[in-house]
């Protein structure tokens, strides 16, 4: 103590005791650098009081070196990713001078000023607790990286520089720094899918995959990064090439792949025993794929075997030293099967007891061998060729079986005819010979030629143990009861058959191939938040005889769409249930609502984000040969996050959805976001929103054109845009998601894809829903029409890709129309243009004449023609029309408008003469003075108008007006106010009386013209809604009624004129 005190030594402490036992209670901290002062006055205790310690005024201080050394600032990566945690630590300290280091945190020079801004709470926070060591988040750095990219742009190299002083309560300092690279992404991360090196025989296809993989967890990611779209550039290197050269330059290779991440081709797409290489360079759209850091390249092997031995077997009996030479032309022998379809010539030699085939453009030393039975005989039975739809050894699935059965090719002559069919026998054989099955043959004879073939519907599974090999084995009956024998099952193994007298032929052996089994799915975690848990679905123990070779395909339902399927509620039964393939049934799973997570691939995970629910996770399962099996498991249970969804969170999940480029992922991604509601601003969810739509649009690239995703397209659009965030009813927005619809459909259309009713319901809904909010969003009445315009076109072009598939007078109907009547409805019909020009057509809502048609001439030069009626139902897509303008307050929002168009091979026409479509008529009742009038909207002027349009008939019982018109559009019917008087000629009247289908007759005429009454006023209690009929009022403005207060011919009593207007009303 006295030491660590120093000099002058002025004072002792003790544990010094007065005289009543008591100690001195002076307690004091002594700091070093502080000077302690100590007074000698007297110390009270009670009544007592004794003198203190002597006076000292000391300055404490330690024999510590002041001096700071060995700071040793040091990061924990030199080189990482944005999305880790950072460690800036100093070391080795030494000098604090027996008090805690004062510590303050900068950034060096190299540090960019965006990620400074972004860092710069963390360092001052680390420097008012003068801690040794800066701790940066993932999410901290990652933001701040993000800083960078959204500010200044992408960088090669982007470093974060930390410098730390360290400073004593003695004044004394040092400082280091240390610095991290940041790692970017100048190359897509991509990784193969399954096997890349594959043999194959030259008749079966081939396929190879990729996928993107994301380094970073979607909570850290963020779209303004990740959401770049890849592009990938297949070349091909083989025997026939100098080096890599494009896969589109070379003659015959056709990628039979949608995806750009995946390549296909077809069965004898290559050459016997040829070696075939292929490499992927996949880099971001917008950068030079030449840059090596650009890219990311994959590379490919491909080795087709050669023709094998065995395929099929030839068994050729023979006299002694017999040597000839058999042809495909000639009536002996002949050998149409489909594994030697090519082989058109054998030689088969006794001596040396082989057969050399080959193809028609090669030559015999080009012939390859085929396995051969020889069997010498002076009265031989027939020669055999049996070929089988599977390779010698090769599996057979016990569930799917076979298509093409085995066949029997038998070669006779006129002086060794075939023996009758009813001679021959087909038996199912196990590998220990035991006869399993006999079945008769079908197919064609003649005494010189037979074809016996087996039917697939003879196939059974059940009596095969997978794993076992087995054969189709061909017995000939030698003896009388030869046959008899096998037919009563007395004949039970091939050497028992032999025995009694069946000369049997033998086809190649094949495994039986049962299907997936045994296995399960399990999703992880059971339980989780919409968008931020990110949920790993996992087919586990699956067993197979090819486990490779299998392939998974994810699904999620809830509960409530699959109570229909079994009562009381049981999984197990509900998954077997399911219909997976015919689209009309109720237990179809697209019909259910179910929603497809992962398409078919070799993964066997999924991991993806997920809506709120209750959810259901199905699984199926398939081998090489098709055959499948199908699981389900209770979960994983979604819930909303409390308080909603983080925008950036939300915006980073899209983000790596985009990134997986694969449309499945990112409409996952789009539906989970748009089922929670979003926390924050109206323009952070706006964000969000515009997230939403750059998902689709990417998701839209990548569509396969087919029913199930253009369903899937349209459903998820619908609920993007009803979800009621902030921003779904802005134009942009709807523009964008109408834009989404039309890069689906033009690829549907270019790969002249069939669109079935579901996908066409969905797709509907997704453009009333585009009309609704544009109706609802308000603004400008300019971008207002655009987005209607838009959306009428998508309707168009939907029509007219479904009516692609549409036979020649074939109907369809689809419909997206709610429980309280609101939607829309499109009625599609087809004709061939022979039907169309002799006697028009005709649809529920339409009737077109062949007139309107444009003629039989260019009829002919159509091999079809199409008709379109769309009705929207109390949803008027014009309801933003400026109410000041013309009529257009007379068309309510919620008004039923009528759509026309006619096409002729897919292609929308104008009208060549006039054609009657059906408008529904206004709910209210109409007043006394108010006529029915037919109206079309005018896209230019924005109004409603009444040109080229006028009214037929109408039907208040119906609550239906037919009106007549020249132009295509947009149609609707209002009540017009029609004045008491109206004077007009007699000629026009009578003009009017000819020509219009639908005539009342009033109570007088005259001169030839006919006056119709109408009353000045009519107690409301008399109109009654009965069926009425209106008159067709008028074809133009030249053509009006004549309403006078006294008829030509004599007064009309109230009574007469309440019966006049009754036919009016």
């Amino acid at each position: 103590m006295m030491a660590a005190l120093g000099f002058p030594r002025l004072c002792k402490w003790s544990q010094d005791f007065g005289p009543d036992g008591r100690g001195l209670r002076y307690n004091a901290t002594l700091l070093l650098g502080e000077t302690l002062f100590i007074e000698g006055t007297l110390v009270p205790a009670g009544n007592m009081a004794w003198p203190g310690p002597p006076q000292l005024n000391s300055t404490l201080f330690t024999r510590q070196d002041f001096v700071i050394s060995g700071t040793d600032l040091s990061a924990n990566a030199r080189v990482t990713r944005s999305c880790s945690w950072l460690y800036f630590t100093s070391q080795n300290l030494t000098g604090d001078a027996g008090r805690p280091f004062r510590a303050n945190w900068t950034f060096g020079p190299q540090t960019p000023e965006p990620m400074r801004t972004s860092l710069e709470e963390v360092l001052v926070n680390a420097t008012q607790l003068d801690l040794l060591e800066l701790v940066i988040s993932p999410a901290q750095f990652n933001a701040a990286v993000d800083a960078v990219a959204q500010q200044v742009g992408e960088m090669d190299i982007m470093r974060l520089e930390i410098v730390v002083t360290i400073s004593n309560w003695l004044g004394e300092s040092t400082s280091d720094s240390a610095s991290t690279w940041v790692q970017l992404d100048q190359a897509p991360q991509v990784v193969p899918v399954g096997d890349t090196n594959v043999q194959i025989y030259n008749r079966e296809e081939v396929e190879y995959n990729m996928q993107t993989e994301l380094r970073e967890d979607f909570t850290c990611s963020d779209a303004s990064r990740y959401n770049r779209r890849i592009a990938v550039d297949w070349e091909y290197s083989g025997s026939n090439t100098s080096g890599w050269v494009k896969l589109t330059d070379v003659p015959g290779l056709v990628d039979t792949a949608f995806s750009p991440f995946t390549l296909g081709f077809a069965a004898f797409s290559f050459e016997p025993d040829s070696y075939h290489y292929f490499r992927a360079t996949a880099y971001f759209q917008g950068l030079d794929p030449s840059i090596v850091e650009n890219t990311q390249v994959l590379l490919y092997g491909l080795y087709v075997k050669p023709r094998t031995d065995g395929a099929a077997k030839l068994t050729h009996k023979m006299r002694p030293r017999v040597c000839k030479l058999l042809d495909s032309s000639m009536a002996e022998f002949r050998i149409p099967g489909a594994i030697l379809q090519d082989w058109v010539a054998v030689r088969v030699c006794a001596e040396c007891r082989m057969a050399l085939v080959w193809r028609s453009f090669e030559t015999e030393a080009e012939a390859a061998s085929a396995s051969i039975t020889v069997l010498l005989s002076a009265s031989a039975p027939p020669p055999v060729v049996i070929t089988t739809p599977w390779l010698n050894g090769s599996g057979v699935s016990t569930e799917m079986g076979w298509s093409t059965g085995p066949m029997a090719n038998i070669i006779g002559s006129s002086t060794c005819p075939i023996p009758p069919v009813s001679d021959f026998r087909w038996t199912l054989v196990s590998s220990a010979g035991v006869i399993l099955s006999v079945y008769v043959p079908e197919g064609s004879w003649n005494e010189t030629y037979a074809s016996l073939t087996l039917s697939s519907s003879t196939f059974d599974g059940s009596q095969l143990t997978v794993g076992e090999l087995y054969q189709y084995v061909l017995m000939l009956g030698l003896q009388d009861n030869t046959i008899t024998l096998l037919d009563g099952n007395v004949v039970g193994s091939l050497t028992s058959a032999e025995a009694a007298g069946a000369f049997i032929v033998r086809s190649s052996p094949f495994l039986a191939d049962g299907p997936p089994r045994d296995g399960q799915v399990v999703a992880d975690p059971p339980e989780g938040f919409a968008v931020e848990t990110k949920f790993k679905l996992n087919a586990l123990d699956w067993v197979d005889e090819s486990v490779s070779e299998l392939q998974y395909a994810f699904y999620q339902f809830t509960q409530e769409q699959l109570n229909s399927l079994t009562a009381p509620w049981d999984l197990p039964a509900a998954v077997t249930a399911l219909e997976w393939d015919n689209s009309s049934s109720s237990s179809y799973w697209v019909n259910l609502g179910g929603v497809l997570l992962q398409d078919w691939s070799k993964s066997a995970s999924c991991e993806t984000i997920l809506p709120i629910g209750d959810l259901i996770t199905i699984l199926r399962v398939r081998d090489h040969f098709g055959a499948m099996a199908v699981v389900g498991v209770q979960g994983p249970t979604v819930t909303a996050p409390i308080g909603g969804v983080e925008p950036a969170l939300a915006t980073a999940a899209l983000g790596s959805a985009v990134a997986l480029n694969e449309a499945n992922s990112i409409l996952n991604a789009v539906a989970a976001v748009s089922s929670v509601s979003v926390a924050g601003s109206a323009e952070e969810s706006r964000a969000v929103v515009s997230a939403s739509m750059t998902a689709l649009e990417a998701a839209a690239d990548l569509a396969p054109p087919d029913s199930s995703t253009l369903q899937k397209v349209g459903g998820v659009i619908a609920a993007a845009l009803s979800s009621g965030s902030a921003g779904t009813q802005d134009k942009s927005t709807l523009s964008r998601a109408s834009a989404v619809l039309d890069t689906v459909l033009s690829t549907a259309s270019a790969a002249t894809a069939v669109v079935d009713e579901d996908a066409g319901n969905a797709m509907l809904g997704s453009l009333l829903t585009i009309t609704t909010a544009n109706s609802d969003g308000g603004g400008d009445a300019a971008a207002s029409a655009s987005v209607t315009a838009k959306a009428l076109n998508l309707v168009s072009k939907l029509g007219q890709v479904m009516m692609n598939s549409l036979p020649a007078n074939g109907t369809q109907a689809i419909t997206s129309v709610d429980a309280s009547g609101r939607g829309t409805e499109s009625r599609l019909a087809k004709v061939s243009a022979a039907d169309a020009a002799r006697s028009g057509l005709s649809s529920p809502g339409a009737n077109v004449p062949s007139a309107a048609l444009g003629g039989s001439r260019r009829l002919q030069e159509c091999n079809d023609v199409g008709l379109q009626f769309t009705q929207w139902f109390a949803s008027n897509p014009y309801s933003w029309a400026n109410a000041s303008f013309g009529i257009n307050s007379e068309i309510a929002n919620n008004a039923t408008v009528s759509v026309l168009e006619l096409s002729r091979c897919g292609v929308v026409v104008d009208f060549g003469s006039s054609v009657e479509v059906t408008v529904a008529l206004p709910e209210r009742d109409a007043q006394v003075d108010e006529t029915p009038t037919c109206v079309i909207f005018d896209q230019g002027a924005q109004e409603w108008v009444r040109d080229n349009i006028s009214l037929t008939s109408a039907n208040r019982e119906t609550m239906t007006a037919t009106c007549s018109t020249t132009s295509s559009g947009t149609y609707a019917v209002y009540y017009r106010h029609t004045p008491l008087v109206e004077q007009q000629s007699i000629s026009t009247l009578v003009a009017v009386a000819f020509t219009i289908p639908v005539v009342l007759v009033a109570s007088a005429f005259a001169g030839g013209a006919i006056y119709l009454m109408r009353k000045r006023a009519i107690d409301q209690r008399r109109r009654k809604n009965k069926a009425k009929v209106y008159p067709e009022t008028e074809k133009d403005e030249s053509l009006k009624e004549v309403v006078t207060e006294e008829p030509p011919g004599g007064e009309v009593s109230e009574g007469d004129a309440d019966a006049v207007h009754a036919e009016w009303f």
